[in-house]
């Protein structure tokens, strides 16, 4: 069996956290569940990012 790599936002859903909201878009006035939509959608990204080997690719459907 393969191990998963990634993260898990649940939490983020549960409880929006909006501290690391905050820190990604400090100038931003956004209500507080759009900035946790951005906050996840940074971190997955950045996930994506670090698992990718140079030169790969992936696919998104938002």
């Amino acid at each position: 069996m393969k191990e998963l790599v990634g993260i898990d936002s649940t939490e983020r859903y549960l409880g929006i956290d909006l501290e690391s909201s905050d820190a990604v878009f400090p100038d931003l006035k956004l209500p507080p569940l759009a900035r946790a939509y951005f906050s996840d959608m940074k971190s997955c990204l950045g996930e994506m990012h670090r698992v990718l080997r140079k030169g790969g690719k992936a696919a998104l459907v938002v």
